[in-house]
């Protein structure tokens, strides 16, 4: 799977959370109010994480370790380039310096496109799993147990409080090409 085509994969989850929290009644509803969803794939992040976000904190995440550590580097080339260009300018020597750091930011992002980020193999091991503000190990059970939950990456034990979503094969259907 490509990075392009996890996205579309992170929305189909996010379009499943949002149905499972507006069903959601009484005690369970205030409980999910507050919970949120992440990817968890021995390590976790956020589902609005951008693609250097996620390198940054979790460069396992991709097939091309290589490709990443690149990407990574070029950033931070980036970083260093963008006091320069976003300040105002007072004289020559300024202008000629920011047109100098302008060039080599097109430069960088030339060598940025050249990776295809969104082209990027991503791991096949990464799971959606849901978050608690608080434990409640009578919500988390029943949620363990609700047709969304995949039972089969759940531990259903009362030990654990990890709960894994199912993929929501009534979004894949409809929905079928990459953002």
């Amino acid at each position: 799977m490509i990075w392009a085509e996890f996205q579309v994969e992170k929305k189909a989850y996010k379009a499943l959370w949002k149905r499972i929290k507006e069903g959601a009644t009484g005690p369970m509803a205030a409980f999910l109010e507050k919970s949120y969803i992440v990817v968890s794939c021995g390590w976790q992040f956020d589902m609005d994480d951008e693609i250097m976000a996620v390198a940054k904190s979790c460069p396992g995440f991709f097939i091309d370790l290589e490709a990443i550590q690149e990407m990574i580097e070029i950033d931070k080339e980036m970083q260093k380039l963008s006091p320069i260009l976003r300040r105002e300018t007072r004289n020559d020597h300024e202008r000629t310096e920011q047109r100098k750091a302008e060039g080599q930011s097109r430069s960088l992002m030339k060598e940025w496109d050249s990776y295809k980020p969104h082209q990027l193999e991503v791991s096949e091991s990464w799971r959606i799993e849901m978050r608690f503000p608080y434990i409640d190990m009578d919500l988390i059970q029943e949620l363990k147990h609700a047709p969304y939950c995949d039972q089969e990456k759940t531990m259903m034990r009362r030990a654990s409080i990890a709960v894994v979503l199912r993929k929501d094969p009534l979004y894949e259907s409809k929905n079928t090409t990459a953002v």
